[in-house]
């Protein structure tokens, strides 16, 4: 009754029908019950091939056809993103809610993040996602996991370090570049920027909490930070929240209703579906959240 309370509006005087395909249709502020009726005649008639035969044969003899109605994919990958209309700088992923491709666009901010519970599905999508860069040939990938994610690096950026120095070295020529661009800008996957910017030397990290904090797009580099929640703690340098703040974020996997990382402004009723795992996951602007079926890797062999 529930149900047809929200569908309808009213129930009052109606009582629901009973019965096999039987239901009720509201007409201005009539309601009528109505009676399906069955495409066969007989308990072991086959009404799906039935069904399945009639809609080829008008298929055959129509002139033109409906365009083919949009799915969720059962995977995002590069071959997915590509059928579908977007003009998206860095996609990585496609919205459950109206099947559009959800896109860092890097037009208002130069920095992005991403953050998980599972490290197993966040660097999963953390690996398509550089995949993906590598691929497009936008940006120049680079990798710099300072946190160590990686058991391995993947080889798949033009440059990968998980070495403090190395990393800082890094920053140095983006200062330079930010200056002079180059023409193939860079994309900067930056794992453990927080332990990074206090551990290494301090001269070089307050150049580089500065870079970061006035960095705009178009001005040489984007970054893109991911982590793990536990090592997400940068939410209250004047660097992070100069781009990003604390309510903006990708969330990979479960566990965002648990999780003080991303702030969340629910409406009335709105919740965290615990049904969202894996290549699932939520982008979240402004604190509101929106499902997203992300980005994943092809699995070759």
């Amino acid at each position: 009754q529930n149900e047809y309370l929200n569908v309808l509006g009213t129930m009052r005087g109606v009582v629901p029908p009973k019965g096999f395909a039987r239901g009720l249709v509201r007409e201005g502020d009539a309601i009528y019950v109505f009676q399906g009726a069955s495409v066969g005649d007989s308990e072991d008639f086959d009404e799906f091939a039935f069904v399945q035969g009639e809609c080829a044969r008008m298929a055959r003899e129509a002139a033109s056809a409906a365009p083919a109605v949009p799915t969720l994919p059962d995977a995002v990958n590069a071959e997915a993103l590509a059928r579908m209309p977007q003009e998206a700088v860095l996609p990585f992923g496609v919205y459950e809610d109206d099947l559009s491709v959800a896109s860092f666009a890097f037009e208002d901010r130069a920095v992005e993040r991403i953050v998980f519970a599972k490290a197993k599905d966040g660097m999963s999508f953390v690996r398509a996602l550089m995949g993906l860069v590598a691929d497009q040939g936008r940006f120049q990938p680079v990798l710099v996991d300072a946190a160590k994610l990686f058991s391995e690096l993947p080889g798949a950026c033009s440059i990968e370090t998980q070495d403090d120095g190395e990393a800082m070295e890094l920053f140095d020529r983006l200062l330079d570049c930010k200056q002079d661009p180059p023409n193939k800008p860079f994309a900067v996957f930056l794992s453990g920027a927080a332990g990074l910017l206090v551990r290494a030397d301090p001269l070089k990290t307050g150049l580089a909490k500065l870079y970061l904090r006035h960095l705009k797009p178009g001005e040489g580099a984007v970054f893109v930070l991911f982590d793990m929640q536990t090592d997400a703690s940068y939410s209250q340098e004047d660097w992070f929240k100069a781009q990003i703040g604390p309510k903006g974020g990708v969330w990979v996997g479960e566990g965002l209703d648990s999780q003080t990382c991303i702030q969340v402004v629910c409406s009335y009723g709105e919740r965290v579906d615990p049904g969202v795992k894996g290549d699932r996951g939520y982008a979240v602007e402004g604190g509101k959240m929106r499902k997203v079926k992300l980005l994943s890797e092809v699995r070759k062999g």
